[in-house]
């Protein structure tokens, strides 16, 4: 092989080898793991520290100061009667926790052989249990209101809110509610959470009816039917009127009438002979005809005419 062959192979194992160095040293350290407290309760910090590793001396520290050691009782103004070293597994154990505990504690050990077992660092992050107020805050619109959840610490807390049984899309502090007319004792809630604890507080909130909405749309609503009988009895009395006036059309219509007609008479003798004076005198008056017409009306027709002469 050649030398340019042998140097391309080398470059390329050479990462390889490289990478495979370091996941050998990554997985001799030991993982550093988050650990949270709440105030006033008990923690407890791993050692991360197997049976087989069996070391002969393990230091506790926070910060620069020694906490605990594997074959002392060491004693600080911080940590005075609050820490216990498990010597079985190297734990660590924090009771009456405060708030300023939180940081990073150190785990130094020794093997018996008398090398260095890999460092552990703890992170200790400490909080408090949430706690919860709601109050109303003042608002000049009828049936409104701003809803303020106030927790006792500010970071780390995340906020939801309820209506009665319903979940709410809001997801800060401050709620801003409405109300219609009439809702009494309407409850909301605000749970509030850190990576700890949960606590919830609820307020009830109402909209009460002062009456006169009521008032109004009861004056609106007998006004609206008075109104509405007004046009109804109108109606009716312009229909009964014009049916009465056609029935009284039709009663004058069916009556019977006398139709009186004059007739003038003419001579018809055809010899001239003077007629008596009496009978002249006869000639000389109209003589007078009547009929008496009875009118007749067919159903769904026209009046129609009969002649009794």
């Amino acid at each position: 092989m050649s030398a340019h062959r042998r140097l391309l192979h080398f470059s390329y194992a050479l990462p390889v080898f490289i990478a495979l160095l370091g996941l050998l040293v990554a997985s001799s350290v030991s993982a550093d793991p988050v650990v949270k407290g709440t105030v006033g309760e008990s923690v407890v910090l791993p050692a991360g520290l197997s049976p087989q590793e069996n070391p002969s001396e393990v230091e506790w520290g926070w910060g620069e100061t020694t906490i605990a050691l594997s074959d002392v009782n060491v004693s600080t103004e911080q940590f005075r009667d609050r820490v216990h070293l498990n010597r079985t597994d190297w734990s660590l154990t924090i009771n009456l926790l405060r708030a300023e505990d939180s940081g990073e504690y150190k785990r130094v050990a020794r093997a018996a052989s008398g090398g260095q077992l890999p460092t552990r660092i703890v992170t200790l992050r400490v909080y408090e249990k949430i706690k919860l107020e709601v109050t109303t805050k003042p608002s000049n619109e009828t049936c409104r209101a701003t809803l303020l959840c106030t927790a006792n610490q500010r970071e780390h807390v995340s906020y939801r809110w309820k209506r009665e049984d319903q979940d709410l899309p809001e997801h800060a502090g401050i709620l801003q509610v409405s109300l219609s007319p009439g809702e009494i004792n309407v409850t909301f809630t605000c749970i509030a959470s850190n990576p700890v604890s949960e606590a919830a507080a609820s307020i009830r909130e109402s909209c009460a009816d002062d009456g006169k909405a009521t008032l109004w749309w009861w004056i609106y609503t007998a006004a609206t039917i008075f109104l509405l009988l007004v046009f109804i009895c109108i109606g009716m009395v312009v229909v009964l009127h014009k049916k009465k006036k056609r029935s009284k059309a039709v009663k004058e219509t069916l009556e019977p009438q006398t139709i009186y007609a004059e007739i003038d008479r003419k001579s018809t003798q055809r010899n001239h002979v003077a007629p008596p004076s009496n009978a002249q005198q006869s000639k000389s008056l109209p003589s007078t005809v009547y009929a008496t017409v009875t009118l007749k009306q067919a159903p769904g027709q026209s009046c129609t005419s009969q002649y009794d002469a």
